[in-house]
């Protein structure tokens, strides 16, 4: 006790000197944070003034003796135009091209025009056709019989048994007595053209009645 009496004042700074090593120490190892360091940057003057437009106040003026107007009710607008060479032009702020549209149809106008062709094809191919689809229903007995004529030789060709039912339908046409001789080539005729029963009894009781 008498030790710790005499040199107490020894301890003291003792204790005092290894608190503040201790305290220099833990601070030492303590991790600092990282610092930041922040850099000011100022703007482009060409980026600044892209965006912005000049709006001058309204004014008034004239353009010579021809063109006299007044725009005092709207003021203009002077909006700098991006370029695809500036550096702030982007495509997606441009506004979408719009094709001029065709007043009218072409497609239409090729239907009329094919419809016009086949229509003269058709009319100029009806008016070769000779005789006409509705010859039958002619009134004219004497035209009726050239129809009927041309109608056969269109269906078998120019052959005389053509002709000779031709020359009987074309006499009755114009009202002329027929002999019965005339009668019976004009069946036999028609015998070799359409054979069929009927014709053939008819033939048949022609040639008796003329034999007795």
């Amino acid at each position: 006790m008498s030790f710790l009496k005499e040199n107490w004042f020894i301890i003291v700074v003792g204790c005092v000197i290894i608190s503040l090593g201790m305290f220099v120490f833990w601070r030492n190892n303590v991790p600092q944070e990282p610092v930041v360091i922040y850099k000011t940057t100022q703007p482009s003057q060409q980026q600044t003034n892209v965006g912005n437009s000049v709006n001058p106040p309204a004014h008034s003026h004239n353009h010579g003796t021809d063109h006299n107007h007044s725009h005092d009710t709207a003021p203009h607008s002077h909006t700098v135009q991006r370029t695809p060479n500036s550096e702030t032009y982007d495509w997606r702020d441009e506004s979408p091209y719009d094709a001029p549209q065709p007043k009218t149809d072409p497609w239409k106008k090729l239907d009329e025009q094919q419809t016009d062709t086949e229509e003269s094809t058709n009319s100029s191919e009806e008016s070769e056709v000779y005789p006409p689809p509705n010859w039958p229903l002619t009134k004219d007995p004497v035209l009726r019989a050239e129809y009927f004529h041309a109608q056969l030789l269109n269906q078998f060709g120019d052959i005389p048994e053509v002709h000779t039912v031709a020359e009987y339908q074309r006499k009755k046409a114009l009202g002329e007595p027929v002999t019965i001789d005339e009668y019976i080539t004009s069946l036999e005729a028609s015998y070799h053209l359409w054979p069929n029963e009927s014709i053939r009894k008819a033939l048949e009781s022609l040639r008796k009645e003329k034999a007795e």
